[in-house]
């Protein structure tokens, strides 16, 4: 999943700014169902290793936080020649 993750950041840079620089949360209940619909992936994973509910949600959010500072630490060239 990490791969993935970074994969689509790199072959689209575009998209990927956009996606993270949304707000999160709000009254759109399409955008609310997306949200999930996306996260679903990543907490089933989680799950199958024996986190879920709470556990699972911030195993979730702390896998997204790291895929998205090692991301940007790409992009922004931080990374390079390491």
């Amino acid at each position: 999943m990490a791969a993935a993750y970074r994969s689509y950041a790199h072959h689209h840079p575009g998209r990927y700014s956009a996606f993270t620089r949304m707000p999160l949360g709000g009254d759109d209940p399409e955008f609310t169902q997306a949200t999930h619909d996306a996260a679903a992936p990543v907490i089933s994973v989680l799950a199958s290793y024996g986190l879920d509910n709470e556990a699972g949600f911030f195993a979730a959010l702390e896998f997204w936080s790291a895929m998205h500072g090692f991301v940007l630490l790409e992009m922004t060239g931080v990374m390079s020649g390491i």
